[in-house]
């Protein structure tokens, strides 16, 4: 778990494009706001479609080696996008490093649920949570520079940390199959091994598939970070805001992830839906920058809730044998939202203005925690 931590310092460190991809395709290329959400969407798209594939691979062959090349495939098409980065059908090769790197999050997740036995995964959660968000602290502000500076540089930049990543899962990273270190007759029910197939095993349980559906309405509001919010603070402030953000993160998950250790998952995310109906509806004022800050910390405070219990919850709910396209399944089902949230976005910030569109999102929020209340009750 620790090397799992330092694989996401490093990996997350470098993650410069994902962040700046809305300012990259409007203010480098020239989109206008509309085309760019379209084509953001389509790279979630991408991403989407390799969740699905490293799900049926992890599963298959194991989730060592799927996510090492989906890490390692990436960086090269990142390396590719920095030698031509004024060229228009640059995007076609940010849209293959998106469905490489969608590769890696089923693998991630999986491999988690099969090293830490149920008793300790919200700690292994919230530990790998914290990896990501100590790169993401630093990661924006130096890709802020190198987007008005170095633009290669930000493609270049990511290519390497990525390669950095996959050396070392290469050398510590132990390898795990089809869940055999959790596949134990003293296990959950729910997490025992299972013959049937494995999207009709999904669909067989329908607590599960409301999570999911509410997962989707959470990134559909988390992905107007990246459309929106750059939008309408601009490069510089929006790097600040995420570096911002990736501090309170880390200021503020161990003691979250104490004080929650005995309260239900779906309770905790729908605290953190309640505060991203807050931190974005707060967004829809002429905000001060200390203001800005402000929203920033109250949203933070709701993808906290919501990122340290997803994981246990979904884990707690998959045969074993299955975790890598039960996860893959997840995924795809948020990466819908994340795909819905640029095209609305620009829509909406088109017609209406980016004011109405934070009130929408704002509005998401409380019925995403009616939503989590309502499955508690069910689950119960």
């Amino acid at each position: 778990m620790w090397t799992l931590f330092f694989v996401q310092v490093i990996n997350r460190l470098g993650d410069f494009v994902a962040p700046f991809l809305t300012l990259f395709l409007t203010v480098r290329l020239g989109m206008p706001k509309a085309a760019a959400g379209l084509y953001v969407s389509l790279t979630i798209g991408a991403g989407l479609a390799g969740i699905l594939v490293a799900g049926k691979l992890s599963d298959a062959l194991g989730r060592k080696p799927v996510l090492e090349g989906g890490m390692l495939l990436s960086a090269i098409t990142l390396g590719l996008a920095g030698f031509f980065v004024s060229e228009p059908w640059v995007v076609w090769l940010l849209v293959a490093m998106s469905f490489f790197q969608g590769m890696v999050r089923p693998a991630i997740a999986a491999l988690i649920a099969d090293l830490v036995p149920p008793e300790g995964r919200k700690d292994a959660y919230s530990l790998n949570y914290l990896g990501i968000n100590v790169g993401v602290a630093i990661g924006p502000t130096l890709a802020g520079f190198l987007f008005s500076h170095a633009i290669n540089w930000l493609f270049w930049g990511d290519a390497l940390s990525s390669l950095a990543a996959v050396a070392l899962t290469l050398r510590f990273i132990p390898s795990v199959r089809k869940g055999s270190s959790s596949a134990v007759e003293d296990r959950p029910v729910d997490e025992r091994q299972e013959s049937k197939n494995p999207l009709a095993s999904f669909f067989s349980r329908p607590l599960l598939v409301g999570f999911c559906a509410l997962c989707l309405a959470n990134s559909f509001m988390y992905e107007q970070i990246h459309f929106a919010l750059p939008l309408a603070t601009g490069a510089l402030t929006f790097g600040w805001l995420i570096s911002f953000n990736a501090v309170v993160v880390l200021a503020g998950t161990p003691p979250i992830a104490v004080a929650t250790r005995r309260q239900h998952p779906l309770v905790s995310m729908g605290l953190g839906s309640l505060f991203f109906a807050a931190g974005f509806s707060m967004l829809a004022l002429p905000l001060s920058a200390p203001l800005l800050f402000a929203s920033t910390f109250v949203w933070t405070i709701g993808e906290i809730f919501f990122s340290i219990n997803s994981g246990v919850y979904l884990a707690a709910k998959t045969p074993c044998n299955l975790r890598g396209q039960f996860q893959s399944y997840r995924e795809c089902i948020a990466s819908v939202g994340r795909m819905i949230g640029p095209i609305f976005g620009g829509i909406a910030s088109a017609r209406l203005g980016l004011p109405a569109l934070w009130l929408i999102v704002g509005g998401v929020g409380l019925f995403t925690a009616i939503g989590f209340a309502a499955l508690k009750k069910a689950d119960r």
